[in-house]
């Protein structure tokens, strides 16, 4: 984020229109973005540290929104949470709700759009609708979209979920086009 807003004159971007969008672990990340600040921490050491890491909008496809419930198999953990949090939730608790965007949602968050397939066995379809909740509660205009018949996500997501595409560049044409 840093990088496009230090190039946005070059590439005839606005920025302060910028989302972010992305499916299962890239909705976790864009979620991340949307509610974090400098403050927590999450900011690195990369480059064009003037600039903000902040977005406008988000829409998450079936992204986890909260490490703090413990929903998944321990493959799932061994293999890809502790890699990505540095320990395993019964250790590190405080890590795995740190890595939580659920936890970091404040009226200053901006506009979320989050889908989630109903049979979705990875990743709790309540994830988004408590992150929506948690949003609305907050004076943050958010909607879960919970879609029927459909799971996590496959390779052929995109053309699957091609009607919530289409609400999603909707949403950002609302929330960024102003």
């Amino acid at each position: 984020m840093r990088w496009l807003r230090a190039n946005a004159a070059t590439y005839r971007i606005n920025p302060d229109r910028i989302g972010a969008i992305g499916p299962s672990a890239g909705g976790h990340l864009a979620c991340l973005l949307g509610v974090t600040q400098e403050k927590d921490g999450f900011e690195g050491t990369g480059g064009n540290p003037g600039q903000s890491s902040r977005v406008q909008a988000v829409v998450s496809f079936f992204g986890r929104t909260n490490f703090t419930k413990k929903t998944w198999p321990p493959e799932l953990e061994k293999q890809i949470f502790v890699p990505l949090v540095g320990a395993s939730f019964d250790d590190r608790p405080d890590l795995y709700r740190k890595v939580s965007p659920i936890e970091y949602v404040s009226r200053a968050s901006p506009p979320f759009l989050l889908f989630h397939g109903a049979e979705d066995k990875l990743v709790p379809p309540r994830d988004s609708i408590d992150m929506a909740e948690r949003l609305r509660a907050a004076g943050v205009p958010a909607r879960a979209v919970i879609v029927d018949g459909e799971g996590h996500g496959s390779g052929d997501w995109v053309q699957k979920w091609a009607k919530s595409v289409e609400q999603a560049v909707a949403f950002f044409d609302t929330h960024l086009k102003k």
